[in-house]
């Protein structure tokens, strides 16, 4: 099952992923990818459970191994338990890879990558989008310093950023196109980038941009 297409993502295969928001859009492009690239997955999704079977059936039906779990994301006691229940599956094993739950990776001292999505809004500022400006750029700086953090310890854990350019998602739409943006995606997370990118020019003319908004300030 594995479908590695380069030297980084052979850490994948035979690991663990848990995915969550996968019910839909990039999330769960990634949860299919990271069933390619021969992970166990488990897909999480906070509202629809069907959403989260779906994907995984998906990724059962092309060879792969997944479960579906409804977990409420903007619980901390309800991520936590999730946490600790995939670790209890899976802590036989001697490879073990998750995709979130810093202490308890932190804890095994396995190997592993973090992933968290942002967007090249990051990088902006534009009128009537201000919460979604403010939470994506609050992800961005907060990965980039625990980033840092993690090279400080030097333990086998690293983190990434998720910068999306013009994927496109369910969320504006109803068929999801981006499978060849998340191949890019997991490529980057497997080689440890603190920023991954799908369009990195992209992402260089709205930091450019945004350069040029605060060197002109009034």
């Amino acid at each position: 099952m594995a479908d590695a297409t380069n030297d980084n993502e052979k850490v994948f295969p035979g690991g663990f992923a848990v995915m969550t928001v996968a019910g839909s859009g990039i999330g769960a492009s990634l949860a299919r990818r990271a069933g390619q690239l021969g992970m166990t997955v488990v897909v999480v999704t906070d509202i629809s459970s069907s959403r989260a079977e779906a994907v995984a059936s998906d990724i059962r039906a092309a060879g792969g191994m997944a479960e579906a779990r409804t977990v409420d994301v903007s619980k901390a006691a309800s991520l936590g338990e999730l946490a600790v229940s995939v670790f209890e599956m899976f802590e036989k094993h001697e490879s073990v890879r998750f995709w979130a739950f810093m202490p308890t990776m932190l804890e095994s001292g396995a190997p592993g990558e973090i992933a968290n999505l942002s967007s090249v809004g990051a990088f902006s500022v534009m009128p009537t989008q201000t919460a979604y400006i403010m939470t994506k750029n609050a992800v961005q700086s907060f990965i980039a310093c625990i980033f840092l953090d993690l090279e400080l310890k030097n333990v086998p854990i690293s983190i990434s950023c998720v910068i999306p350019g013009m994927l496109k998602t369910s969320i504006f739409e109803g068929s999801a196109g981006q499978d060849e943006g998340c191949k890019s995606i997991l490529a980057q997370v497997a080689a440890k980038r603190c920023w991954v990118e799908t369009q990195p020019e992209m992402t260089h003319d709205t930091i450019r941009s945004r350069v040029a908004f605060f060197m002109n300030r009034k």
